[in-house]
């Protein structure tokens, strides 16, 4: 890495919000390896578990980027989210998306299919829709034996998608549901998809964090981290040799129900002979997201003295116009301070 090649970066991706005094780090990773780490954030960003909460919590990352929806696309192979549940009134699966701060989903919008076999599935259709590809798509699930059955679609679009439908299947009427669904409560199963880019995006946030606390005891490049920095770069398919997740508290004080009342993440690291950093994203009311542990490697030299340090990155609630300001960044001195920074 030259000094030429050299940037600054951010420990916790910029998609996931601003907040003053984050952690980042500089000169340690190239603009090349960046711009390749980047495409693992697009998928933590954009569809899985992160991606989900991110929309539901609302969070916008930089202006310059598109909002893409996680129940619309596609990220590094991973799959979008879906929300399945039966139709209230015409009694087939159907997907459905969730209202950011609402608690409620909406239907999709979708062309439902019923293959030969009786099963049901769903073609989702984007908010820039390609029409070759949508019509390639739909024509894959006739040779299928794939009927549609319904389309739910924006009013300003219906006759187009009717028109790709006619194209597809001439002879086929599909139901009719009254379009004014009135509210209903509806069973719904989520499925999220991730691949090993999501758990590569995880490391880096670890390692990254890591770096930041340790800047002036090490720069990331000893060769006791090189295995996590070649498998952040997408070297190896090992995951569960650097990454795992498991249930629980990342705080003791959680574990007595003393969760935080803000979105919020939560970084620790914890040295000693290895270096181990544990990372819970969208921490918050009514959700008990997964700690994710990453290996980091063994401390470099003979030091095993045991040290821990972590941080909440806590976000602020919009103003009564939407906008919501840069987060706050504190030290987990103790579980109470930190609750104390939630009220900011």
């Amino acid at each position: 890495m030259t000094k030429a090649s050299a940037s600054q970066e951010h420990c916790f991706p910029r998609g996931l919000g601003a907040f003053e005094n984050a952690h980042t780090i500089t000169n340690r990773i190239c603009t090349v390896c960046n711009s390749k780490i980047s495409k693992f954030e697009a998928q933590l960003l954009r569809v899985g578990p992160v991606g989900w909460l991110r929309h539901e919590a609302g969070i916008e990352g930089r202006q310059e980027h598109e909002d893409v929806s996680p129940y619309y696309n596609r990220a590094m192979n991973a799959e979008p989210v879906k929300i399945r549940g039966i139709h209230p009134q015409l009694g087939i699966p159907t997907l459905w998306e969730a209202v950011p701060g609402m608690k409620k989903t909406v239907l999709a919008r979708q062309i439902v299919l019923r293959y030969g076999n009786g099963v049901y599935d769903s073609v989702v259709i984007p908010n820039k829709c390609n029409v070759d590809v949508l019509m390639q798509r739909l024509y894959q699930c006739k040779y299928r034996s794939a009927i549609p059955l319904y389309l739910h679609c924006d009013y300003s679009c219906i006759d187009i998608h009717r028109g790709i439908i006619r194209n597809v299947w001439p002879s086929i009427n599909m139901k009719k549901a009254d379009e004014r669904l009135r509210e209903a409560t509806v069973k719904i199963e989520v499925k999220l998809s991730v691949t090993s880019a999501f758990f590569r995006a995880i490391a880096k946030i670890g390692f990254h964090y890591f770096l930041a606390i340790y800047k002036d005891r090490v720069n990331g490049r000893e060769p006791e981290f090189r295995a996590i920095r070649e498998f952040i770069l997408g070297n190896g398919d090992e995951t569960e040799k650097y990454v795992t997740q498991k249930q629980g508290h990342i705080i003791a004080e959680m574990a007595d129900k003393k969760i935080p009342s803000k979105w919020c993440h939560i970084i620790v690291v914890d040295k000693s002979e290895f270096v181990v950093s544990r990372i819970q994203l969208f921490a918050g009311p009514h959700m008990h997201a997964p700690v994710n542990v990453v290996n980091i490697g063994r401390y470099p030299g003979n030091s095993s003295r045991q040290e821990m340090c972590g941080h909440m990155y806590i976000y602020r609630d919009p103003d009564e116009n939407g906008i919501r300001k840069p987060g706050v960044v504190c030290e987990l001195k103790s579980f109470k301070a930190a609750q104390r920074e939630q009220a900011v």
